[in-house]
């Protein structure tokens, strides 16, 4: 939406959100994805990068891959 001068808009906005910023979320079913998405934001905010950057790779013969960095570790079979 552009802003026109002496035009009237239909939204206005009052508050500008960043990424330290708090938000009201309201979650529902099995999974509280937002609370996940809160404890990634964090650690990215902490230590600057996901721990996939910078991660060693160890790959089994059959396929397996274990991503380490730190005391951080996944295993993708």
């Amino acid at each position: 939406m552009r802003f026109r001068p002496g035009k009237r808009t239909s939204s206005s906005v009052s508050t500008r959100i960043t990424l330290l910023d708090s938000a009201t979320v309201h979650q529902g079913g099995p999974r509280r994805l937002w609370d996940e998405l809160e404890r990634i934001r964090h650690r990215l905010n902490r230590e600057g990068g996901l721990p996939v950057y910078g991660a060693r790779v160890r790959i089994t013969p059959d396929g397996t891959l274990t991503f380490s960095r730190g005391g951080w570790s996944v295993t993708v079979a």
